[in-house]
């Protein structure tokens, strides 16, 4: 067998399940996600909010007794990993419930690693090679993942960017508008001085 084709084999064991969602999410809203996870599965994920008001959400995962894992109050970003303790259906929540008016735009990565390997191959001679192909699949997870912060938070940032340049344009015609008035006003009210004057001699 080709250190290729014995490649290939060895990726085909490593069990990986991975799940990537862009979504928006209601103003006092609550959107929840649920994944089947097996006990000793290695769960690791992040999210970002790219759009909306203040861009914070809530966010917390629960095991499937009800336990909470990880809670936050209100982020824009955040990465989580965690073993697994039990099998069962994980919960990974967010909440939108502290604005009335702006919806969140969230983009949400899971990904759940599971250890197979062991019970199919070898473990004294696969050990090394198990290792670093494990290595080079969280290396290339990383790369998309930093690649798809990357974008989101470009995204964001224009966002923030063409907002402001929104701003600045509205307060500059109210600027100019003004302008315009307070000059018109002081025109007036010098001819009417001169026409008064003009009254008396």
């Amino acid at each position: 067998m080709s250190l290729f084709s014995l490649s290939l084999f060895l990726l085909s064991l490593l069990s990986v399940s991975a799940i990537e969602l862009t979504f928006w999410i209601d103003p006092q809203g609550n959107e929840c996600f649920f994944e089947d996870i097996f006990k000793d599965d290695t769960v690791s994920g992040n999210f970002q909010v790219t759009a909306g008001g203040d861009m914070e959400v809530e966010f917390h995962i629960l095991n499937p007794n009800g336990g909470v894992i990880t809670h936050i109050d209100k982020a824009v970003e955040h990465d989580f990993e965690f073993l697994a303790e039990t099998s069962g259906e994980y919960s990974f929540c967010f909440g939108n419930l502290k604005t009335y008016h702006d919806m969140k735009s969230i983009t949400f990565e899971l990904f759940s690693d599971r250890p197979v390997m062991n019970n199919v191959v070898d473990k004294n001679s696969m050990d090394d090679l198990h290792r670093k192909l494990e290595q080079l699949q969280h290396l290339v997870r990383d790369v998309q993942s930093s690649q798809r912060y990357l974008r989101n938070r470009e995204k964001r940032h224009r966002s923030t960017t063409e907002s402001t340049n929104t701003r600045v344009l509205w307060w500059s015609i109210i600027e100019a508008v003004a302008i315009v008035i307070l000059s018109t006003f002081q025109v007036y009210y010098i001819k009417s001085f001169f026409n008064s004057k003009r009254t008396i001699i």
